[in-house]
């Protein structure tokens, strides 16, 4: 397998199903609207037409498939943010985007969708909340499902792994880089484990 398969197959991986007919048929298709570097895409899980993406010129941005095959066109762009923004995710239903970035700050995006309609919708955008406290650009941001339903997000920056809670955009938990624990009776190193505080 060349260098060039291997990468496609790893991208794939982390698509969902209903995204992949998408990608497959807009293998030439083009978007335009960053003024720098992109760092990261998601597809939505709910509409395999919308993309966000996340960029070096600090915005984060929707972009929606005009036709299938077609070009993508920018429905929705987020301002806020101070420095590159690195990871985009998506809230399992759709209505909800969180952009990790470069300023130490995860920002979560709300915005209203636009009844359907033959013309390419704009989609308003607003800052729904800022995750504050991260010691390092946030590398990575996912959402996940807590206790009774309520939704998290898990996000990633230094060493560290923190939890969230999306409602309140209140920090849960907070994973540390893994310590030497030596057993009190001989002084054995045991293995390195990562410490959690709930906070």
């Amino acid at each position: 397998m060349s260098k060039a398969d291997t990468q496609s197959a790893a991208a794939q991986e982390h698509l969902t199903p209903a995204a992949m007919p998408a990608l497959l048929a807009a293998k030439q298709a083009s978007a335009y609207g960053h003024h720098a570097r992109v760092f990261d895409l998601a597809f939505s899980p709910s509409d395999s037409r919308l993309i966000a993406s996340a960029s070096d010129d600090d915005t984060a941005k929707i972009w929606q498939q005009t036709k299938e095959g077609g070009d993508f066109m920018q429905v929705s762009s987020f301002h806020g943010h101070t420095d590159s923004v690195l990871r985009v995710s998506w809230a399992p239903d759709g209505r909800l985007l969180a952009s990790g970035s470069a300023d130490t700050t995860v920002r979560l995006w709300s915005f209203d969708t636009p009844e359907a309609s033959d013309e390419i919708p704009r989609y308003g955008a607003e800052e729904a909340s800022c995750l504050e406290g991260h010691p390092e650009e946030v590398y990575g941001c996912e959402f996940v499902h807590g206790d009774g339903g309520s939704l998290q997000l898990a996000t990633g920056s230094s060493e560290n792994v923190y939890l969230w809670d999306v409602a309140t955009a209140t920090r849960l938990t907070e994973a540390g880089p893994p310590t030497d624990m030596r057993d009190n009776a001989g002084g054995t190193l045991l293995p390195p484990y990562p410490t959690f505080s709930s906070l």
